[in-house]
């Protein structure tokens, strides 16, 4: 909402200037523009396309149409369209040349003309400050496997000390450090490599988190470090490359044994737990639970949460398996910061249903998370068994 709020008062103060400070167009050709920008704002884009073409065909010299038009045109991805309406406003006048240089910058990176996109970011970065350029120029060189050139921009880029307007976003920000890690592992320089994945694996909502594991595993394993684990984390979040040793599709990909195993008994765990009235906990063995009392007493849970904590202390890694679900079962965890992923596991269900087919859930940075949620809406949670295994990385 602020990007769309940004981007009309954007055209309010610089597009609609631009007959007061250099063209002096005809009402007719103003009025058309406005039109445009009306439909623009309704997103009728076709008809805000339509009503700028018909003020070029007026006036072929009126610039701002052709700045507008192509705006619209590289949103909707057709670049090509988009280049030649973007040269034509150079063409009639340099005002706002550096703004419509850029664009025509992003559009020849899409159009993956990355020298052409370098040169044009390139100049623009002597210019300014601006980290978006900065980020551009690095992107390009990664492309051009200038990965010296592309470190350097991406240094340049990436302001973890954020100045309010001119940073890449958290996205963006995740992106570049993504591709810095790239760039170092291209280079050999793995140690480096590994500190950059690491921070885009710790960031919420990434991405690369997929690839960012294989990539990790890959430098892990040329310095001689366990890898296994990063592999298969990947693999189980859907890069394939990642399920098989040695990226051949011979033998799969599997973790070495577990340093440590907890099995429970859910229907032990309803028998034998015991209920703290001062805290609103329950507590098996060494397990600190929560779940709704009535619920628990009734022997109808649904769901319950584990303090990770109460699990252990002393591993990153932790794998669950569930058994004797109904349907697929559902781990939830909460982190530290009170942020949650959802997870199925379909494991070892109805075989005449679901088949044999066993899925674990691998949780890596174990140690931030708080709670561990498993919940089962279809059948509740008595009958399941829980397997849970634990690795050192």
């Amino acid at each position: 909402m602020k990007k769309i709020l940004f981007l009309l008062i954007f055209i309010s103060s610089t597009l609609f200037s631009q007959k007061e400070r250099w063209d002096n167009a005809p009402k007719v050709l103003v009025d058309l523009y406005k039109s445009a920008y009306e439909k623009y704002i309704k997103n009728d884009i076709q008809e805000s396309i339509n009503d700028l073409t018909i003020a070029i065909k007026i006036d072929s010299n009126y610039r701002s149409a052709y700045a507008f038009r192509g705006q619209l045109y590289k949103d909707q991805k057709l670049y090509s369209k988009a280049f030649l309406d973007y040269s034509k406003a150079l063409e009639i006048s340099d005002y706002n040349s550096l703004s419509t240089l850029k664009d025509i910058g992003y559009i020849k990176f899409e159009l993956q003309e990355y020298d052409e996109s370098f040169k044009i970011f390139n100049k623009l970065e002597k210019g300014g400050v601006d980290v978006g350029t900065k980020y551009m120029k690095a992107i390009s060189a990664y492309y051009l496997e200038d990965y010296k050139t592309a470190i350097e921009g991406f240094n340049k880029s990436i302001i973890f000390d954020h100045q309010e307007g001119n940073w890449l976003g958290y996205k963006g920000e995740t992106k570049a450090c993504y591709y810095r890690a790239n760039s170092k592992l291209k280079l050999n320089k793995y140690q480096e490599a590994i500190k950059d994945y690491n921070l885009v694996i710790s960031r919420e909502e990434s991405p690369f988190h997929d690839k960012s594991y294989y990539e990790r595993g890959f430098a892990k394993k040329n310095l001689n470090l366990p890898y296994e684990i990063d592999f298969y984390k990947s693999c189980e979040l859907g890069y394939e490359i990642a399920c098989y040793q040695n990226s051949s599709r011979i033998s799969k990909i599997k973790l070495p044994d577990p340093d440590n195993i907890l099995k429970i008994s859910f229907k032990k765990l309803f028998k034998k737990a015991i209920y703290s009235y001062e805290d609103n906990i329950y507590q098996y063995k060494d397990l600190v639970l929560k779940i709704d009392k009535d619920q628990f007493d009734g022997g109808e849970a649904q769901s319950l949460k584990i303090k990770a904590s109460s699990i252990t202390s002393k591993y990153e890694i932790v794998r669950f398996t569930v058994k004797n679900a109904c349907v697929p079962s559902i781990i939830t965890t909460e982190n530290k910061n009170g942020i949650y992923r959802q997870n199925s596991l379909l494991i070892e269900n109805d075989p005449d249903f679901y088949g044999d087919e066993i899925t674990y859930l691998t949780l890596l940075n174990f140690n931030q998370i708080e709670y561990i949620q498993i919940y089962e809406d279809e059948c509740g949670i008595t009958d399941i068994d829980l397997i849970i295994e634990f690795f050192n990385n």
